[in-house]
């Protein structure tokens, strides 16, 4: 009795979608993925009194996504930004559900993520999503690894909460006396020289943040970059800071 009803709901549901999409084979697989996640709800709670209400909410969540990621792909911007956004929230609640991270941690990985698929994807593509949620999850091992080890941000803190930049401003003007200035210079020629191995993109930042450049200052330079990637590119780029001073004995 029940597999007949999902039966006779599963042919509704893809009369609806098939007319929303103008793709039956699109209609389909939307519709499959949503019978899939209503099976799943109705084995924890059986109740079908809701059912058929459920299952158009689900169906016009999934319908409006599909719709908005049909249009992000003609180069829709409005769409691009709700698709992004979508993504974002939809990684997040995958990173909650983990629970592999702290809450304050979640946020940072997500960001991330969504760099590196934008590096990856300049165009909205099929794979970006499935590519999005392996590119966390390795995001997510990896903080895991961290974790576990003493970084360097973590003495930085311990020292006193002292910034990247600010380690870097300081190291470069250093004003004590001349052996110092000597060592500071020797320090600066190879800091340089580590960041002259950097990607194109990642010097440039480098070159902004030195001179005291703000965030708009780097939205200025990079007018393709997402906004919303903007914090954790330069975060990104401390990171790989702190490395390289590390790698130079700091």
């Amino acid at each position: 009795m029940q597999t007949n009803k999902f039966e006779k709901l599963h042919e509704r549901l893809l009369t609806l979608a098939t007319h929303k999409l103008r793709d039956s084979a699109l209609a389909k697989a939307v519709v499959d993925d949503t019978m899939y996640q209503l099976r799943t709800t109705f084995l924890k709670n059986p109740d079908d009194s809701g059912l058929i209400p459920r299952a158009m909410q689900i169906l016009d969540e999934k319908l409006h996504h599909q719709l908005t990621f049909e249009a992000a792909k003609t180069g829709s911007k409005p769409a691009e930004a709700q698709f992004f956004e979508t993504l974002r929230l939809r990684l997040i609640a995958t990173a909650n559900a983990a629970r592999m991270l702290e809450p304050t941690m979640v946020e940072d990985a997500v960001q991330d993520t969504l760099i590196v698929v934008s590096e990856k994807y300049k165009t909205i593509d099929t794979p970006i999503i499935p590519f999005a949620q392996k590119v966390l999850k390795f995001i997510t091992m990896n903080h895991m690894r961290k974790k576990k080890s003493l970084t360097f941000s973590s003495q930085l803190s311990e020292s006193g909460d002292e910034s990247t930049q600010e380690f870097i401003d300081r190291m470069l003007h250093d004003d004590h006396d001349a052996s110092e200035h000597v060592n500071a210079n020797q320090l600066k020629e190879r800091l340089l020289r580590a960041v002259s191995r950097m990607k194109a993109d990642d010097k440039q930042l480098f070159s902004i943040l030195l001179e005291s450049g703000d965030r708009q200052d780097v939205l200025a330079v990079f007018p393709d970059v997402n906004p919303n990637t903007i914090d954790a590119r330069i975060r990104r780029l401390r990171e790989k800071l702190r490395d390289v001073l590390v790698d130079l004995g700091m």
